[in-house]
């Protein structure tokens, strides 16, 4: 669902007909191609583009989740770097807050000028591809990124990684990296530098007052001592 060049064909009338172009001009940033999201619809027999439309910024964007339900609507979840990622009145956040300063870079070397943070967004695309149901970055100020999504009939359940410490529907973490919890219905795994070791730690939330009995989840630590159970 995402290609670097321009030559996805993308339908009349489509929400986004073209897509942003990075800083500097052109399509890359740095010399480096930006990745640009998109939503195609085939037919079943994959010979015929139904609708098929953009969906990004100037700084790129990339899907980690699709879900299309029974109207034949999509939802679609992933990261972008775009401060002008198309969002809708009233969500959850309308703009990209991922601003906070990057830490200053010792290396001459490497280059000064850098784009915006990443953040998490989740959209929703009607069954034409021609306009946004909703859309609305997931993110606190600093880099912030989404890996999954699941849909029920009642909520939307994101996965991902987070630097940040105001992460929306988390009760802010000590910055050691240590979980929380809230009662946003979201799974997440906090992840950070400690010493020498690289940790993630897990946190549920829930809209349930009472948690269930049983939760699953996966991720990753560099850790030899992620907890387990006995074989």
């Amino acid at each position: 669902m995402v290609l670097g060049g321009d030559e996805i064909p993308i339908s009349s009338g489509a929400l986004q007909i073209a897509h942003g172009q990075a800083a500097g001009g052109g399509t890359a940033f740095l010399g480096v191609p930006c990745s640009y999201g998109f939503v195609a619809k085939l037919n079943p027999g994959g010979t015929e583009v139904i609708f098929s439309t953009w969906l990004t910024g100037r700084h790129g964007s990339q899907f980690r989740g699709l879900h299309v339900d029974a109207g034949g609507n999509a939802l679609v979840a992933g990261v972008t770097n775009s401060t002008d990622f198309p969002t809708t009145a009233g969500v959850l956040l309308d703009r990209h807050i991922a601003n906070e300063p990057y830490p200053s870079d010792p290396n001459p070397l490497r280059p000064a000028v850098r784009i915006p943070r990443a953040s998490g967004f989740v959209a929703g695309l009607n069954n034409t591809g021609t306009a946004l149901l909703f859309a609305t970055y997931f993110s606190g100020t600093r880099t912030d990124t989404i890996s999954g999504m699941r849909v029920d009939a009642n909520s939307i359940y994101l996965a991902g990684a987070a630097s940040s410490l105001d992460l929306p529907g988390l009760d802010a973490p000590p910055d050691t990296c240590r979980g929380s919890r809230s009662t946003a219905p979201v799974w997440w795994g906090r992840s950070c530098w400690t010493g020498t070791q690289r940790e993630t730690w897990f946190s549920w939330q829930t809209r349930a007052p009472t948690s269930p009995a049983n939760r699953q989840f996966c991720g990753w630590t560099s850790r030899g001592r992620a907890p387990v159970s006995p074989a």
